[in-house]
């Protein structure tokens, strides 16, 4: 259910702090003991309990640039869009990841000469869509990231959850 991008493949990984003595309670439902909310409900209630998957939470539409986009296009971006990360592809191919962050510690290096490549994460955990939240929010919390790219069956990307769709959900489960 996770993954590292490793020499431009995905290869299957399991964290240690997701060690097996921990398996059942990451297979647990996310959110435990929260209330249903039957208007908009947008779950599964299982026992009372919501079961939510990453593709119920991610972002589906998700913003790259190529490995050769300047950094300052790239920043450009991302103030414009109002997003906090950017997918790396090189010939069709994922290959990185770059947060606002990742710019800002590079603030001095936006030239028209520095591309995405110069700053770009290219270790990146992934997700696969099915994952249950909890697990999810587990590796970004022990990981201290704020965005996984999410891996369909086939090991293609087709989203990304970050920090900001958990507390969207959170927000609409608690008042």
């Amino acid at each position: 259910m996770i993954y590292l991008l490793f020499k431009n493949q995905w290869v299957e990984h399991e964290p240690d702090y997701l060690s097996h003595e921990q398996e059942s309670v990451r297979l647990e439902p996310t959110l435990v003991g929260a209330k249903s909310n039957t208007k908009n409900q947008r779950f599964r209630i299982h026992d009372g309990k919501p079961i939510i998957s990453i593709a119920d939470i991610m972002s589906r539409d998700i913003l790259h640039v190529t490995h050769n986009t300047p950094l300052s296009v790239c920043s450009s971006i991302m103030k414009n869009e109002g997003v906090h990360h950017l997918a790396v592809f090189n010939d069709g191919h994922f290959c990185g990841l770059i947060s606002d962050r990742d710019i800002l510690f590079t603030s001095h290096l936006l030239t028209d000469k520095k591309t995405a490549a110069a700053v770009a994460t290219t270790v990146v955990m992934a997700i696969h869509e099915n994952a249950p939240a909890g697990l999810t929010a587990n590796v970004l919390l022990h990981e201290g990231i704020n965005a996984l790219p999410v891996l369909d069956d086939d090991l293609n990307i087709c989203g990304i959850v970050t920090t900001r769709d958990f507390l969207r959900v959170l927000s609409g489960l608690i008042h």
